[in-house]
């Protein structure tokens, strides 16, 4: 009964935290998105893009202690999911540390990382490895004056116990720890009193979740230091096939493991008032459609001047409004998407956007504070193209549409070279899986009418059950070309086949729906 009111009680506590870390995160992206918007202004003077640079540090240390607090709390709540995968942890933690050579530069450290990588395939927590090293490494620059020098180290070793454990060390020249206080560095909520003047803010909570996740990692962490020297930080994860139940380990190439796993970097004003919404902008030719919904006025009026320069721009402010715009609108071609909303949630407009034959290709991102990997996990089994974290940087969501774009483009041209290349091969591309089985049901529907020479866009409409206009806006959308010109296409690919395979001029014609031999021979050299 006692363990039982402690699971609910540490329930209770962890979705209060999070509740406020929600609440939270959306006013974080009104301050951190505009700021971060404007410093991007190639015209500011130094002095005013100092002061907003500092602002946004402010902001994103104020995002970063929330998400520290929530993480603890999730870890000592037992809810901190925990599983590892096989790969290279030397290679990965490389990459970490290469996140701070820039910090470093800027405050004048010598920063080098020493790995003894000898392509080892082990079993490893990315998520817990990655906070691990970035809390480590947050401290050795805090407490690391400037002209100093850290330094990261890691390798595979063997132990006496049988097992293999991944070492790493942190080590700095800073200002040290002074021996009464290394007994209680790893308990939670102290407070050292080394640094006061090192701008040492926060919930004393850092190196305490550090040390769980290294028991939850079933590993060991310990810290050697001399005050004026500098200290060094020694952690030991096992990381051998037989210490983790099957239930734990995930395969590489899982959702899980290629959509949960981040690196995470170290390191004009909005009017508040509210905004009358539009639900539509003036289109302008040539420039892709973007649909937002998000319930918060300012973010959606904020988001809007951030893309209505490149894009034709409409809003809606929950999943209903926003259907209703996309069955008035069939120019949409992406989707920008809070999750908590009311009336119909991100994950709802989500699922209807992609399991709904008119709408199946528009592209989808998640927008949202809701940070958790099931979150992230449902947001992705949903079919979501991509998944932004709040508060956001404008210049990554402004990027990851493009590449959005651009992989659509890179779909298109392949689907069409398919189209226009002699080959009796035809891998469609990855696409979702509705977009996917229509492509193959029009091929198939093709090539099995190829001699038809009254084969026309009715027997496709009627056959799959769609109008002319839900035909028109999947083919442009899908491939870039019209219905018939994809039917001439692929008629003229099957003659290319057969008069290299010897047939003749007239036996080729009719093979492919021409009535008349003379017209193909002028169409086949157009």
């Amino acid at each position: 009964m006692q363990q039982k009111k402690l699971e609910e009680f540490n329930q209770m506590k962890f979705e209060f935290f999070t509740s406020v870390s929600h609440e939270l995160k959306t006013p974080l992206s009104l301050i951190l998105a505009p700021l971060k918007h404007i410093s991007q202004n190639k015209d500011l003077s130094d002095d005013l893009h100092e002061k907003i640079s500092t602002v946004i540090r402010s902001a994103k240390k104020m995002g970063d202690l929330i998400d520290e607090l929530i993480t603890f709390n999730k870890v000592e709540s037992g809810i901190f999911r925990f599983y590892v995968q096989q790969g290279n942890p030397i290679e990965f933690i490389e990459n970490i540390a290469t996140l701070y050579k820039e910090n470093a530069n800027e405050r004048q450290l010598k920063f080098d990382f020493i790995g003894e990588d000898n392509g080892e395939s082990v079993w490893f927590s990315p998520l817990y490895v990655e906070s691990i090293v970035n809390n480590l490494l947050s401290n050795a620059f805090k407490f690391t004056p400037g002209g100093g020098e850290v330094q990261v180290k890691a390798s595979i070793i063997d132990s006496p116990d049988g097992y293999i454990y991944l070492h790493i060390e942190v080590i700095d020249t800073g200002i040290g720890i002074i021996k009464e206080e290394l007994d209680n560095i790893f308990n939670k909520y102290y407070q050292t009193k080394r640094g006061h003047n090192k701008n040492n803010n926060g919930w004393g909570l850092g190196l305490a979740l550090t040390k769980n996740l290294v028991t939850i990692h079933k590993g060991a962490i310990s810290v050697e230091s001399r005050i004026g020297e500098g200290s060094r930080f020694i952690v030991n994860l096992n990381v051998s096939d037989n210490a983790f139940e099957n239930k734990y380990k995930i395969e590489a190439d899982s959702s899980v493991a290629s959509n949960s796993y981040k690196y995470s970097s170290p390191n004009g004003c909005i009017n508040t008032t509210t905004h009358p919404v539009c639900s539509h902008h003036e289109d302008r030719p040539g420039l892709y459609s973007l649909l937002i919904v998000e319930d918060n006025q300012d973010l959606l009026q904020l988001l809007s001047e951030i893309f209505s320069s490149n894009y034709n721009i409409s809003l809606a402010e929950n999943g209903k409004e926003a259907i209703d715009i996309i069955n008035t609108n069939n120019d949409i071609d992406c989707i920008i998407s809070d999750i908590m909303m009311p009336e119909m949630d991100g994950f709802e407009l989500c699922k209807f956007i992609k399991t709904n034959i008119t709408t199946s290709h528009i592209p989808i991102v998640l927008l949202s504070a809701k940070n958790d990997e099931k979150d992230v996990l449902e947001g992705m089994e949903c079919g979501a193209d991509a998944y932004i974290h709040k508060p956001f940087d404008p210049q990554i969501l402004e990027l990851q549409i493009k590449n959005i774009f651009h992989n659509k483009k890179a779909i298109q041209d392949r689907l069409s070279q398919i189209a226009t290349t002699p080959t009796e091969e035809s891998d469609i591309p990855e696409l979702n899986k509705l977009d996917q089985e229509f492509i193959e049901r029009i091929n198939e529907l093709i090539d099995s009418n190829i001699d038809n020479d009254s084969f026309s866009i009715s027997d496709i409409t009627a056959t799959l059950g769609v109008s002319r206009s839900l035909l028109h806006v999947k083919m442009k959308t899908l491939l870039n070309m019209s219905a018939s010109e994809y039917i001439r296409k692929k008629r003229l690919n099957k003659a290319c086949i057969m008069l290299q395979n010897g047939h003749t001029v007239s036996e080729t014609a009719y093979s492919i729906g021409f009535s008349d031999p003379n017209y193909f021979s002028k169409s086949f050299k157009k």
